[in-house]
């Protein structure tokens, strides 16, 4: 794409923003810390229920799950059941 002046506005327009970038980066931060690459808050119902949605979006919702078992196992918790699981 050309302006009038003939100058490329293709590799500009597809460059990302600073927010972009940021944006980017936080969601790779958030997925390193759900994968357990690098540390963040510390495991808890609370935690693992506040991350999960972004593990299911992220497709590693698996892992995360792995990683609350582990934590739930070192705390002697027996069985999980979130306040909003409906049962019949």
């Amino acid at each position: 794409m050309f302006d009038a002046g003939g100058a490329n506005l293709t590799s500009e327009a597809r460059r990302p923003s600073s927010k972009q970038r940021q944006i980017r980066n936080n969601i790779l931060d958030v997925n390193r810390y759900i994968s357990g690459e690098i540390n963040g808050p510390a495991m808890s119902v609370e935690c693992y229920e506040h991350y999960l949605p972004f593990a299911v979006a992220l497709n590693v919702e698996q892992r995360w799950t792995e990683r609350f078992n582990l934590w739930r196992e070192s705390q002697k918790m027996n069985a999980y059941a979130p306040d909003w699981l409906i049962t019949s």
